[in-house]
């Protein structure tokens, strides 16, 4: 009796070790392109790099962390694992990128360098980081929750010299820059009107101005979902508008006056009509979802059509359709504009991650590149895309 007992032991203790083992290969395997900090430190690991993305858990759910992955040209996906920062964002100039963990900066070039930072980050606001031309500085604006008398943010700035944080007031629904101010909207509850501030980087100070006032926001239903972009004197962003009682989504031009600190006026742009059981897919997923070009504003809506805006005449141009799914539930995960083209983060068919680029005169697809390993890098992880964005080091690969 007692031989037969230890036999099944034994036989117990064998098949445990035989799970162990194919638990170990599946782990290994599904983790075998996710690389350490290392790896962005040998000096030419941008060289073949064509577009990046940015993966992080939630605060609720922070153990399975966050993945930059970098896209080769030949579309092969390389991971370098960090911290949680929900809805989080990279940087980038036309030589390094920079990425943030939650005490720490990195910059990824020629030359790789991590500053250690003081504060605790948890959570950005998505796709709210920059490069200051004018000054040669990064920056990176982070929710850091209610404070005492208002809400707090925290913004991480500096270059390859150093880097700097402070905690600033406001919570910020836009950003964006003009290559020497930072410019925000901030809807923090402890003000009557949301309003439109520039932010002001002069080397280890921050200076946020007083901000003027965007009433419409104080209307119902009428909300910012793009960055800002500033083109002269002016500077722009989107506002769409979805009631509960209709499936109709409207959307407009927004200006604000720089010189004279006033806003100007939201013009309609366009509108659709969807329906009320994917009602939450109305909104773009990219808040980069429009570009200034020439005199004429693109943005790129939830149904995959390019609706056109003469800022010269403050008029709504032609609609040019994608050359692809018109199908709200099969919009793409983000966008990047470029001068030449747009590129679109999107799952193919098949369930694949791919790159398209598109035509900005016609909407036509100019070239695909299928990314290849991502899925095992990100499946039975619990991470959402937060950022995206083609190299620019690399510009004269993928502008080809």
């Amino acid at each position: 009796m007692n031989k037969i007992k230890w036999l099944i032991i034994i036989a117990v203790i064998v098949l445990i070790g035989i799970f162990i083992c194919i638990g170990t290969f599946k782990y290994t395997n599904s983790v075998s392109n996710v690389k350490q900090t290392e790896k962005e430190k040998e000096k030419y690991f941008l060289n073949d790099k064509i577009a990046a993305i940015y993966y992080s858990a939630t605060i609720d759910y922070p153990k399975d962390g966050s993945y930059t992955v970098y896209i080769d040209e030949k579309g092969a996906a390389t991971a370098v694992k960090g911290d949680a920062i929900e809805v989080g964002t990279i940087a980038q100039d036309e030589k390094n990128i920079v990425r943030q963990d939650k005490k720490e900066v990195y910059m990824i070039g020629d030359n790789f360098k991590k500053f250690p930072m003081q504060h605790q980050v948890h959570t950005s606001y998505g796709q709210s980081s920059g490069h200051l031309i004018k000054e040669n500085i990064f920056y990176f604006l982070n929710n850091q929750g209610v404070g005492e008398n208002h809400y707090n943010s925290l913004i991480r700035w500096g270059n390859g010299s150093g880097f700097h944080e402070k905690i600033i007031p406001g919570f910020y629904t836009s950003t964006g820059n003009d290559g020497e101010y930072i410019y925000v909207i901030n809807e923090d509850s402890s003000i009557k009107t949301p309003t439109f501030q520039g932010v002001k980087i002069d080397k280890d100070k921050v200076t946020v101005g007083k901000g003027t006032t965007i009433p419409i926001l104080n209307e119902e239903n009428w909300s910012v979902y793009s960055q800002i972009i500033v083109k002269k004197s002016s500077a722009f962003f989107i506002l769409y508008n979805q009631t509960d009682k209709s499936n109709k989504v409207q959307f407009k031009v927004a200006e604000i006056d720089l010189k004279h600190k006033k806003f100007k006026g939201a013009y309609p742009l366009g509108s659709y009509h969807i329906p009320d059981e994917i009602s939450q897919l109305a909104i773009p997923l990219s808040t980069n979802n429009f570009f200034v070009k020439n005199d004429t504003l693109y943005h790129l809506a939830a149904n995959s059509i390019l609706y056109t805006f003469d800022l010269k005449s403050m008029k709504p141009g032609k609609k040019i359709p994608l050359n692809r799914s018109t199908k709200f539930e099969n919009q793409a995960k983000f966008t990047y504009f470029d001068e030449s083209k747009i590129f679109l983060l999107e799952i193919s068919k098949g369930g694949k991650y791919v790159i398209n680029s598109y035509s900005y005169k016609n909407g036509k697809k100019l070239k695909s590149t299928p990314i290849r390993g991502l899925e095992k890098i990100i499946n039975n992880t619990h991470v959402s895309e937060y950022d995206f964005f083609m190299i620019k080091k690399n510009k004269e690969v993928w502008s080809d």
